[in-house]
């Protein structure tokens, strides 16, 4: 990916549907463009087409903060890529998309990414970084899992925290790196309301990992999206 934008993510989808056959199968295809095995049964397939579908209208949204005139009346990219999503059959093959998008609207898709990170300090995430927070991330939460030492309300917090940074980590090349860093900022901003929490991470062994891994992830993910790191500002929480 070269741009951590909606027009970049929905750049990076399109080129690699076209360099599928036209007659391939579209559940296939789509599989392969969003790294889900061929075991998966359907919704998480049918969920990252809805996530992908919204990226045109995210991308004019953005687009309309700094060149309005760029979106009145709605580029033809824009309702090529949508009028593509409507008419095509997951069920059939991939010509039912890809024959919407023509080199035309993939060059209109670049331009849209790359005026979108004009002036950007934002970068893009790279895999071994990706694998490197997703590897912490697991890991703390076999641990949490595995645990007889926690309150069964604090397991399931801790649980359902570390599980959101995880699915917002695999889907990055759809969303992007904010909800990474959002799911990252609740987990961390949870000890201002939660003292038992506040006592975990602060006193325990195995808080401590938690607390190191997410300190981590937010040192990689403040980077890239261009913001100061967390690390002071958790560190206070604590006290």
């Amino acid at each position: 990916m070269q741009y951590d934008n909606p027009a970049g993510r929905l750049l990076e989808i399109l080129v690699a549907v076209k360099r599928h056959p036209k007659n391939a199968e579209a559940r296939e295809v789509w599989r392969a463009v969003f790294g889900l095995p061929k075991s998966d049964p359907g919704p998480v397939l049918s969920a990252k087409l809805g996530k992908a579908m919204l990226l045109s209208q995210q991308a004019l949204d953005l687009l309309a903060e700094d060149h309005p005139e760029l979106i009145e009346p709605p580029p033809s990219w824009a309702i090529q890529v949508s009028g593509a999503f409507q008419v095509h059959n997951v069920h059939g093959t991939i010509d039912t998309f890809a024959n919407s998008i023509s080199d035309d609207t993939i060059a209109n898709v670049r331009t849209a990414a790359v005026l979108l990170n004009k002036g950007s300090n934002r970068k893009v995430l790279a895999k071994a970084e990706l694998a490197e927070m997703k590897e912490a991330i697991e890991a703390v939460l076999k641990d949490v899992l595995n645990t007889d030492d926690l309150a069964t309300g604090l397991r399931h917090y801790l649980a359902r925290a570390l599980r959101k940074i995880v699915v917002a980590i695999d889907e990055y090349e759809l969303t992007g790196a904010t909800p990474i860093l959002e799911s990252i900022e609740q987990a961390v901003g949870h000890v201002m309301v939660d003292a038992e929490y506040k006592s975990f991470l602060r006193d325990s062994e195995l808080g401590q990992r938690v607390f190191n891994a997410l300190q981590a992830a937010s040192g990689i993910v403040t980077i890239a999206v261009g913001m100061p790191a967390l690390s002071l500002a958790v560190q206070q929480l604590l006290k």
